[in-house]
């Protein structure tokens, strides 16, 4: 964890860099992984001395890739290694952050991600994107056609998952709006299907349902689905979760479907299911978990919790994810992958979430006392 000492403290400052990644995602990576722990890597052919303090002007990339010059924030750090270059890491040094602004950084990149996200517009989703509507009840079909028809003019209506399988072989959808419970081919068995064809696999898909389980959401998130909404819906939310469904996709908003890829909403599945569905499944990877500002990495081999990343959060691993277990909104997103990382957290996740339950019922108590 960086230090909190005063800048005017620390001995001369031998030299100063001007650090810019060459991608938004690029600094995404660098700051979750690194900055946010309290280290950075600085690419030169010049190292300094061991302890040498320096100072690094770190410029955030510009929302459309240009040249243009964004945001900068200062740092202060120290030489902790050096890389000759002819190991795993390039030539360089390893640098301590030992005064970095954190929560500035991280307002700065959610606000310039916020600002990219927004670059694209839920506008620029195409009017004459083909939206493809499965119920087995005509009422139901028709009520979403009237709504959808007020941003889309390609709409298509099958009653069941093999009617719509056939005409999304036929043409292919932009997207894909399906009940869950149907007859001849339900939802579950219409979604595995569709993940299966190549023709298929990346259309957005998006349950509707009014299945409250989440067991039954976990599902559909393992088979790839994009998103759940409830029956009935409000119109305003379903054009906008329509719409931004297809904005993510047309952004490349990471891969759809396929078992790799565990994605969903933490108001449609709590946290704490996510996590008994991962530990069932011995899943290994890294859990992205959003909400609003607020971003966490839980690290995860085998289904158990190792540890934990929350920039600006204080205490050990375990009270961190006691505390990203209390988010209630937002988004996770888990991708398989295999994790080498020590075990902070100390006990199995099955453990964890029962120890996290006894707190908040601790609380509750003391609440009511």
């Amino acid at each position: 964890m960086a230090e909190t000492d005063d800048r005017r403290s620390y001995p001369r400052v031998e030299a100063t860099f001007q650090v810019r990644y060459r991608t938004l995602d690029d600094f995404v990576v660098a700051y979750t992984s690194n900055i946010s722990q309290g280290g950075m890597f600085v690419l030169t052919d010049a190292p300094l001395a061991l302890g040498a303090v320096v100072r690094i002007n770190l410029e955030l990339p510009d929302v459309d890739g240009s040249d243009a010059e964004g945001p900068i924030v200062e740092c202060i750090a120290r030489v902790a290694y050096i890389s000759d270059g002819t190991g795993d890491e390039p030539e360089g040094m390893g640098l301590e952050l030992v005064d970095v602004p954190v929560a500035i950084i991280q307002e700065l990149l959610l606000d310039t991600l916020t600002m990219a996200s927004d670059a694209d517009g839920l506008d620029q989703v195409s009017h004459s994107a083909r939206v493809l509507v499965v119920d087995d009840d005509r009422l139901s079909r028709e009520q979403l056609v009237k709504v959808l028809s007020a941003h889309f003019s390609n709409i298509d209506v099958a009653e069941n998952g093999l009617i719509a399988l056939g005409k999304a072989l036929e043409e292919r959808p932009d997207l894909i709006l399906s009940d869950v419970q149907m007859p001849g081919m339900d939802g579950w068995q219409f979604l595995r299907i569709v993940r299966a064809r190549p023709k298929l696999a990346n259309v957005p898909f998006i349950f509707l349902t009014a299945l409250r389980g989440d067991r039954e959401r976990l599902r559909g998130y393992q088979l790839g689905v994009d998103e759940y909404l409830p029956k009935p819906v409000q119109p305003a939310e379903l054009l906008a979760r329509v719409r931004g469904v297809l904005t993510r996709h047309q952004s490349k908003f990471g891969t759809v479907g396929g078992g790799d890829v565990l994605r969903g909403e933490l108001s449609q599945v709590p946290l704490t299911s996510v996590l008994s569905f991962v530990a069932q499944e011995r899943r290994s990877g890294n859990l992205l978990v959003t909400s609003g500002r607020r971003l966490a990495t839980l690290v995860i081999k085998d289904g158990d919790v190792l540890t934990v990343k929350l920039a600006g959060a204080e205490g050990d691993a375990r009270t961190r994810l006691f505390r990203v277990l209390g988010w209630t909104d937002g988004r996770f997103e888990l991708a398989t992958s295999e994790v080498d990382v020590a075990d902070e957290i100390g006990l199995p996740t099955a453990n964890a979430l029962l120890e996290w339950a006894r707190l908040q019922d601790e609380q509750r108590d003391e609440r009511q006392a």
